[in-house]
């Protein structure tokens, strides 16, 4: 997969590049998506072609009904949404009080005043703690997606918000590109081979399922099931790398949902992914120390918003299957419907506790792979396909 990295800067003040999004331009918009003739990209052959004429049509439509523009933006240091929401009037009230004795002390001799100073910052920070608590407990119960919102309380309150990014960075883009590509190698040449094939280390269950049991293939979806996806997108205002944001897939998914459907119907058929959806922006963000060192970022990777729509449309059967012929260990709650982290602690708890009613000593062992996904070896699939337990078509 290619990957073009962008060095990002942030100033007191930057230009931002978005589309000119209103109601007059999602007219135009919309009225060029339905004057163009799909049934050209239906004539070409190949996924491939069809892909190419594709874009080449959808983003003619997107360039003239929502121009880009640059936007100066003024870089706010820290976020102040919730900042205030967690402070009630007693809270105010007790504040002006330690005050008030703060300046009795300092201004005069008086040990009562000193001692009723204490008090009140003692009770006041305890005021404080007890408000935020409730208000973050709160927030987490009401949200739909509770980890997801533990981990924005846990963000907001190390103001990882506030930490800009470096800027006046000497490093290019290909020195960035040669840092990530051959980090990823040094680390993989220092693993060790494994002494068994990959279904040693499956459970017996597993290895003794029939293959024709088994039998993987992608089917082929609906319209339905390309706007439900291209709906389901998270909202952002992010640009990729041809400048399409997921709000402009959205305002566009009644008129490409079809002819999209027949593309990736033809990519599952000739098994194939067009080439200009392995494109990726990086955006390389800097962790600590020198901003001239390419180790001390981290690199974001933006995916095609066209790209994920296939990728999720695939990864929805495949999980499907998995579960369905129940592959996947209980043990996984990492990209699981209905599984999270909080499952994974509830799950380790309990085992602890059954290991320490039944009189065993717990020991647990923590591990942090470095470069996990990057290091997954590409022929992974290959030997899958081959594996006796699970055959894999399409």
């Amino acid at each position: 997969m290619d990957a073009m990295i962008f060095n990002v800067t942030k100033p007191s003040v930057i230009y931002k590049t978005q589309h000119t999004i209103s109601d007059c331009n999602i007219s135009v918009f919309l009225k060029c998506l339905r004057e163009i003739n799909w049934l050209c990209v239906y004539g070409k052959t190949g996924a491939e072609n069809q892909f190419n004429n594709f874009l080449e049509l959808f983003m003619w439509a997107v360039n003239i009904g929502l121009p880009l523009k640059n936007k100066c933006v003024k870089m706010s240091r820290v976020s102040t949404i919730n900042k205030n929401k967690w402070y009630t009037q007693e809270l105010r009230k007790l504040k002006d009080q330690y005050n008030n004795f703060y300046c009795l002390a300092k201004n005069s001799s008086c040990l009562h005043a000193k001692v009723r100073y204490k008090e009140c910052k003692y009770q006041y920070r305890m005021g404080v703690k007890k408000a935020k608590l409730e208000y973050n407990c709160k927030l987490v119960a009401q949200a739909i997606n509770k980890p997801k919102e533990m981990w924005k309380i846990i963000n907001e309150n190390l103001s990882f918000g506030s930490k800009e990014f470096v800027s006046r960075s000497k490093i290019s883009a290909d020195s960035f590109n040669n840092y990530f590509v051959n980090s990823v190698d040094s680390v993989v040449t220092k693993i060790p081979g494994s002494k068994h094939e990959p279904s040693y280390y499956l459970d017996v269950d597993y290895k003794n399922q029939n293959v024709m049991e088994n039998v993987f293939y992608f089917e082929h979806i609906c319209v339905e099931d390309v706007h439900s996806v291209i709906l389901s997108l998270s909202k952002s205002d992010l640009l990729d790398i041809y400048n399409i944001s997921s709000k402009i897939l959205k305002l566009s998914s009644h008129n490409i949902a079809e002819v999209l459907c027949h593309i990736i119907n033809y990519c599952f058929n000739e098994r194939c992914f067009p080439e200009k959806l392995k494109v990726v922006k990086v955006i390389p963000v800097h962790k600590k120390g020198d901003n001239n060192l390419p180790s001390n970022y981290r690199p974001v990777s933006l995916v095609l918003l066209l790209s994920k729509v296939i990728e999720k449309l695939m990864s929805i059967q495949i999980i499907n299957f998995l579960d369905s012929h129940q592959l996947l260990s209980n043990s996984q709650f990492g990209f699981r419907k209905n599984l999270s982290t909080c499952d994974a602690v509830m799950s380790y708890i309990c085992n602890c506790l059954e290991a320490k009613e039944e009189k065993f000593i717990v020991s647990t062992k923590f591990f942090d792979l470095s470069e996990a996904f990057d290091t997954v070896p590409q022929h992974s699939a290959a030997e899958i396909k081959n594996c006796r337990f699970l055959s894999l078509c399409g």
